[in-house]
C-alpha cells in the first residue's frame, strides 16, 4: 500500500460524527457542559439559565455528542466510496462499538482489495475540430501513465483543464458533462483501462466557438442610483451612474477583452479580478448572453461601488513585558476615488506610549503620514497593455509623511519622508514592492547623559547623527499559505534591499551610504485544522558603503520582545556577548534601545488547540528561539559586540517557553512566557546556559496575531 499515512488520514475524514473534544488528555469540556446543565434546565437558551450556567456551557463547555447509528453508517459508505477513488475496488468496511460506563467507542475496520493500477488510455471525440485542438494539447498517455496507481481525483483533474482549455479558446458553452469519463476493468486483472469520450449532439452549442459582440459596462452605488445614456468608449457602451464618478478610460483599462475578440474564460475571470483593483469596488461580475446573431456573445459587465469617503479608527495593545505595557491607535480619513479614476487618498496620524517602571510615558511616538495610491503603473504604458492580465493589482504610491519617537528621557527621533514607487503582483502567491525613490531626513535630539554615552562610543555617536537617506529599495514576498480548513504544508518568504547614497554631491556628508538587506522565511506543517509546527528563519544585514560610517539607528536591527527572542524584554538582546549592565558608559541602562546590523534568528513553536473560551477557540503553544545581534564596524567599541566569523556562533543566545492565543477570527490575542536558556551575556568564565532556567522568572510577553 502506497502512502498509507495520507490515505489514513482521507478514511479518517469520512467518519461523522467526530468524537467529543478533550483538554489536556480529559473530557472537561462535557463535565463542564454538564455542570451548567444543573438545576432542570435544557440548555443555555433555557430562559431559567443563569449567566453561569450559559457561561459554562457556550463559553467553556462542549455539547456531548451522541452516538448517531445513522451518521456512522453513512460513514461506512463515504470509506468505501474514498476507497474506490484511490484504486482500492470493493473494499470491505464495517464497524463494531463498545459502550462502557455511558461512553460509547467506535471502532472502524476497513479490509482494502490490491489497488488498480492504469491501464491503456484513450480520447475519444468525435467532433473533427475538437479532437485536433485537444490531442494538440494534451497527450492522454503523459497524464494517465500506465502502471501508475488509479486516481479518480487525476481524472477528474483532467477533465477540468480539457474544459478550461477549451472555454479560453472560445468554446463558450463546454462544460465538464459534455466528457464521460468511463474505467474498464473488465478482462484487465488489476488494472483500469480509461476512455474520456466527448460527446457530439448535433447543433449542439458546446461544440462552438464564440465571438464577443456588444460590452456594456455600469457601475453604480446601489437601487437608489440611476444610470444614464451610454457613452461610447473604445467600441464599449459606458452607462454613467448618478453618484459614482468614474470615468470610463479607468475602467476600460480594467476590461480584458474586446469587442470582436474570441471568448476566453481566463480574460473574463482576469477583468472580475481587476475591477477589484478599484479600492472604491464592492462586488464585481461579468456575463456573457447569447446575441440573437449565432457565434456571438454579449457582455455585460457590472459592479457595486461602497462608500467613497469615510474615517477609519484602529487601536491596538502594542507590548506587555517586563519594560511595560503599551497601546497605539491610527485615526485616517480616505476617499477611495478623489479623482474620479480609483485614486485612493489616505490622510491619517497615528500615536502610541510604552510604559517603562515609574514612567508612563516612557516611550511616546506618533506619526503623521498623507499616502496617494493610482491603480495602475505610473511611467509604465507599455508594461501596463503588455502584461495587462499577468500583473495583478498593480498600484503607483506616493507618501509624505512626519513621525517622532521620544524614548525615556533619552533622545529624540524626528524624521521627514518622502517615496513613491510600484506594488503588483505576478502571480496570486508572488508580490512586488519597487520602492523608486525614498527620501528621509533624519534628526536626533539626544539629552545631555544620553551624550555622555554617545561621547564614549564613536560608532552609537554616528549613529544617531543627523544624516539624510537618499535611496530606494525593493521588496519580494512569496506564499501559498492555503486556507485555514487546508492540511497542507505551506511556506512563506520575505526579502527586503534598501539602499541609500544618491546624489551625495547634493547633500554633502549628511547622506547616510548603506545597503540592507533582510530575509524571512516561515515554513508550517499543520497536524489538523488547528495544530502545526511553525518554523522561521530570518537575517538580517546593513552595511555602511564608506569606512568609518555607522548605519543610522532608524535602519538598524534589534531582538527581543513579543515577536523575536521572546525570553528577552523588547529591543534588549545582543550584540554578541556585549552585557549592557556592566558598561559604565552607558546611562538608563534598562530605558536603552540595543540596535545593530547583522541579525540572525530563528524560531520554532509548535501550535495546539485548547478548548473554548468566550465561545472563541483558545489554543496552546510551545516555543523556542534563538539569535543574537552583532556589529559589524570596528568601530563599535561595546565590549564583545563584534562578528567573527563562525567563532561568533558561541554567542548564540537561546530561549524557550510556551503561551496561550484566543483566537477571535479575525485577529488572535497572545501570551506568552519566554525563559533563558543561554545568554550569551553571562560572564566567559562561567557557563553560559543558564543553571535551571525554568525556576527563574519568566519574560511576559502579549501580543496581537502571530508572532510569525
Amino acid at each position: 500500500m502506497e502512502n498509507p499515512k495520507s490515505l489514513s488520514y482521507g478514511i479518517r475524514s469520512q467518519i461523522r460524527p467526530k468524537e467529543n473534544r478533550k483538554f489536556l488528555g480529559t473530557r472537561l469540556p462535557q463535565w463542564l457542559y454538564n455542570e451548567g446543565l444543573k438545576g432542570g434546565i435544557t440548555g443555555p437558551e433555557d430562559s431559567l439559565a443563569t449567566g453561569w450556567d450559559r457561561f459554562l456551557m457556550n463559553n467553556l463547555g462542549q455539547m456531548p455528542i451522541l452516538l448517531d447509528s445513522v451518521a456512522v453508517e453513512s460513514s461506512i459508505r463515504n470509506m468505501q466510496i474514498y476507497m474506490g477513488n484511490q484504486g482500492y475496488f470493493n473494499s470491505d468496511a464495517t464497524y463494531s462499538t463498545q459502550t462502557e460506563e455511558r461512553k460509547t467507542e467506535v471502532t472502524y475496520s476497513i479490509t482494502a482489495n490490491d489497488q488498480h493500477k492504469f491501464g491503456e488510455a484513450e480520447f475519444i471525440i468525435a467532433d473533427s475540430s475538437l479532437n485536433s485542438i485537444i490531442r494538440a494539447e494534451f497527450d492522454i498517455q503523459q497524464v494517465v501513465q500506465t502502471g501508475q496507481p488509479f486516481s479518480a481525483a487525476q481524472l477528474g483533474q483532467l477533465r477540468s483543464d480539457i474544459v478550461e482549455m477549451l472555454q479560453d479558446k472560445g468554446y463558450y458553452r463546454f462544460t465538464a458533462n459534455s466528457i464521460f469519463v468511463e474505467a474498464d476493468t473488465l478482462g484487465k486483472s488489476g488494472y483500469v483501462d480509461v476512455l474520456f469520450n466527448v460527446i457530439n449532439e448535433q447543433d449542439s452549442l458546446y461544440s462552438k466557438q464564440f465571438t464577443i459582440k456588444d460590452i456594456n459596462v455600469q457601475v453604480r452605488s446601489g437601487f437608489a442610483d440611476s444610470l444614464g445614456n451610454p457613452i461610447t468608449f473604445n467600441n464599449k457602451n459606458y452607462y454613467p451612474s448618478s453618484i459614482v464618478r468614474l470615468k470610463p478610460e479607468t475602467l476600460d483599462r480594467l476590461i480584458q477583452f474586446e469587442s470582436g475578440d474570441t471568448y476566453s474564460r481566463e480574460a473574463h475571470s482576469a477583468t472580475i479580478d481587476k475591477l477589484y483593483d478599484l479600492p472604491i469596488i464592492e462586488f464585481a461580475n461579468v456575463e456573457f448572453q447569447l446575441d440573437t446573431i449565432p457565434g456571438y456573445l454579449n457582455a455585460f459587465v457590472t459592479a457595486r461601488a461602497g462608500s467613497r469617503r469615510g474615517v477609519t479608527f484602529e487601536p491596538e495593545i502594542s507590548q506587555l513585558d517586563d519594560r511595560g505595557i503599551g497601546a497605539r491607535g491610527k485615526l485616517a480619513y480616505f476617499n477611495k476615488n478623489w479623482f474620479g479614476g480609483g485614486e485612493l487618498l489616505e490622510l491619517g496620524g497615528s500615536g502610541g506610549f510604552e510604559v517603562i517602571q515609574d514612567n508612563f510615558f516612557g516611550i511616546t511616538y506618533y506619526n503623521l503620514e498623507g499616502t496617494l495610491t493610482l491603480p495602475r503603473l505610473v511611467g509604465a504604458k507599455s508594461l501596463n497593455e503588455r502584461f495587462s492580465q499577468n500583473v495583478l493589482n498593480p498600484k503607483t504610491t506616493f507618501g509624505l509623511g512626519f513621525s517622532q519617537q521620544n524614548q525615556a528621557d533619552l533622545y529624540s527621533i524626528d524624521e521627514y519622508n518622502f517615496n513613491m514607487g510600484w506594488e503588483f503582483q505576478t502571480s496570486p502567491l508572488n508580490n512586488h514592492t519597487i520602492k523608486f525613490l525614498e527620501i528621509s531626513n533624519f534628526r536626533s535630539n539626544p539629552s545631555a547623559e544620553f551624550q555622555e554615552t554617545l561621547d564614549a562610543n564613536q560608532y552609537l555617536q554616528n549613529s544617531f547623527q543627523d544624516r539624510v537617506i537618499f535611496g530606494g529599495g525593493y521588496n519580494y514576498s512569496y506564499t501559498n499559505a492555503p486556507l485555514k480548513e487546508d492540511n497542507e504544508s505551506y511556506l512563506i518568504f520575505e526579502g527586503l534591499f534598501d539602499y541609500s547614497g544618491l546624489f551625495n554631491q547634493l547633500f554633502g556628508d549628511d547622506v547616510a551610504p548603506f545597503v540592507r538587506a533582510d530575509v524571512d522565511v516561515r515554513y508550517a506543517k499543520p497536524f489538523g485544522q488547528r495544530t502545526a509546527l511553525v518554523s522561521r528563519l530570518n537575517f538580517g544585514i546593513a552595511q555602511p558603503l564608506q569606512s568609518g560610517e555607522s548605519i543610522p539607528a532608524v535602519k538598524q536591527f534589534t531582538l527581543g520582545g513579543n515577536s523575536s527572542m521572546r525570553a528577552w524584554q523588547q529591543r534588549s538582546l545582543g550584540p554578541g556577548g556585549y552585557d549592557v549592565e556592566a558598561d559604565a558608559s552607558v546611562i538608563n541602562k534598562n530605558n536603552l534601545d540595543i540596535r545593530s546590523d547583522l541579525k540572525i534568528e530563528t524560531n520554532l513553536e509548535f501550535r495546539f488547540p485548547l478548548s473554548k473560551l468566550f465561545g472563541f477557540d483558545l489554543n496552546g503553544a510551545v516555543f523556542t528561539d534563538a539569535g543574537n545581534l552583532w556589529a559589524l564596524s570596528d568601530q563599535d567599541q561595546r565590549p564583545e559586540s563584534q562578528f567573527q566569523g563562525f567563532q561568533s556562533f558561541d554567542e548564540i543566545a537561546v530561549g524557550a517557553g510556551y503561551g496561550l492565543r484566543l483566537d477571535f477570527n479575525y485577529f488572535e490575542v497572545r501570551t506568552d512566557w519566554g525563559y533563558q536558556l543561554r545568554d550569551p551575556a553571562l560572564p566567559n568564565d562561567q557557563s553560559q546556559w543558564v543553571d535551571q532556567p525554568f525556576t527563574n522568572r519568566p519574560n511576559l510577553s502579549f501580543g496581537i496575531g502571530y508572532p510569525f
